[in-house]
């Protein structure tokens, strides 16, 4: 077993122990993902995949390849629980316009690089709105998923085949994006729990 097959498996095994719980929490509806993002994602990912595996399989590639299937599955599952933000702002539109629009300059330029570029544009769009949501409801999200989804991406870097921008960029990209939500979620949700228990002492 080679050292890029142990960080995939690790990466594998610390997403799927944040996923199956938020389904769980979906099921519970306690979460109530995004659509535009989850399902700007699962395309996203997916044609990351194709890019990042266009010249030569790699270990992060089918990371990438799980990442994606999962998104759709939230997708599905929100929408057949209810629980599925559909309600978009106007801010949500522009993000759904720009992501849309990433993809298409994604399949016209015939380059990995570019390529990967135009993967990380869209999915950047697609995921604003989960930022925003979760700024004003931090509460539509629970920390361990997006805790383990950090570690899987920051396992996904040490599964790269080798050293290139083309391999390299997007999981770097969803390790950041994946910590920053999570951050966002822990330090609100402390911080009104702070405020609460603030009001609680003057009463």
């Amino acid at each position: 077993m080679t050292i890029k097959l142990i960080f995939t498996i690790f990466a594998i095994i610390s997403y799927l122990i944040g996923f199956v719980p938020y389904l769980k929490d979906i099921a519970r509806k306690k979460v109530q993902p995004h659509a535009i993002s989850w399902a700007g994602w699962g395309l996203t990912t997916l044609l990351a995949f194709f890019a990042m595996s266009s010249e030569l399989f790699n270990w992060a590639a089918f990371i990438v390849l799980v990442n994606s299937l999962a998104c759709f599955v939230v997708v599905i599952f929100s929408y057949v629980k209810g629980v599925a933000v559909t309600i978009f702002s106007q801010y949500d539109s522009i993000f759904l316009v720009s992501g849309l629009l990433g993809v298409v300059l994604w399949q016209y330029f015939n380059n990995p690089d570019l390529a990967i570029i135009f993967a990380i544009i869209p999915d950047l769009s697609f995921g604003i709105p989960t930022i925003i949501k979760t700024y004003t409801n931090p509460f539509s999200e629970t920390k361990l998923a997006w805790l383990m989804s950090t570690l899987s991406g920051f396992f996904s870097i040490f599964a790269i085949s080798y050293v290139s921008f083309t391999e390299i960029a997007y999981p770097i990209y969803l390790f950041i994006f994946d910590l920053t939500v999570f951050l966002l979620v822990t330090q609100i949700i402390r911080s009104q729990k702070k405020k609460s228990l603030g009001r609680h002492e003057c009463v």
